[in-house]
């Protein structure tokens, strides 16, 4: 059985830093984020072949988005995430589909996080969170923006940190609806600060798999590997972030795909990002 470990993949980084994120905000404290990401790739990962199948035409995608966190009592945050994408393709060898580009907003997602226990450095909460189908689609290119499908995702979150140490673990489930698979989700994080805390690393890993059968007509997106309805990754992913003052941060993240990742474009992968919080 071949593994994907050789084969970088960009895997959707989410351009918050905090996707695993269990601690709450304090009432009347924010955290902003503005981002983007960029890819090129011509293949796309399949996992019923165990290989990198190609698409016959060159893509680039291109994002870029808005994030926010408020502490709306010490014991609840709400969060919300505002992308855009721009996606093209070009070299086109595939007589199914037409060459061409398309822009718009990606999946509106919006969450709470209540804080359930917290003791010292240890915190638990409750997340519940929705993406609504805001993407748009193009037939005669097969470019999406966005799935087509909204989301309900309960799930749990652990967290463990100190002044120069975290980790962090979620564990969840997605709905989804419009004939598209419900997914199962995982994510975990341990990161520590450095050089007097001016530099913070943090290895990730995200897992979603798909479970069941779709009964969505991807239509003609099966030739672009862009929010397929069926999609499964694992990606182990780093970040780093710079303080530029102790509320101002540039941030940069990476991600590759190991078996089982089915339908997602095989492309080395870049996210750059800065934020701010009071």
């Amino acid at each position: 059985m071949r593994s994907y470990i050789s084969t970088l993949a960009f895997i959707f980084l989410t351009l918050s830093l905090h996707s695993q994120q269990a601690w709450t905000k304090t009432k009347g404290k924010y955290f902003g984020q503005i981002g983007t990401s960029f890819l090129a790739y011509n293949s796309y990962i399949d996992n019923d072949t165990k290989s990198v199948l190609p698409l016959g035409r060159d893509f680039v995608d291109m994002s870029v988005s808005l994030y926010g966190e408020y502490g709306v009592t010490d014991y609840l945050t709400v969060t919300a995430q505002l992308p855009f994408k721009y996606s093209s393709s070009t070299a086109g060898q595939n007589s199914n589909v037409k060459d061409g580009s398309i822009s718009g907003l990606s999946n509106l997602n919006l969450a709470l996080t209540g804080r359930l226990f917290q003791k010292g450095g240890a915190v638990v909460s409750a997340k519940l969170r929705t993406s609504l189908p805001t993407g748009k689609y193009d037939d005669v290119t097969g470019l999406r923006t966005g799935f087509d499908a909204t989301t309900i995702a309960p799930s749990l979150l652990f967290g463990l940190g100190a002044s120069k140490f975290f980790t962090a673990l979620e564990i969840g489930y997605e709905a989804r609806n419009n004939g598209y698979t419900n997914r199962s989700m995982f994510g975990f994080q341990i990161g520590k600060r450095f050089f007097h805390e001016k530099l913070i690393g943090i290895f990730g890993i995200e897992y979603y798999q798909a479970l069941g059968e779709s009964t969505y007509d991807d239509k003609k997106s099966e030739f672009t590997g862009l929010y397929l309805s069926t999609q499964t990754f694992l990606s182990p992913n780093i970040k780093f972030g710079y303080y530029v003052t102790p509320n101002n941060t540039f941030w940069f993240s990476a991600g590759f795909g190991l078996y089982p990742t089915d339908d997602i474009p095989a492309s080395p992968g870049i996210s750059l990002s800065f934020s701010h919080m009071n």
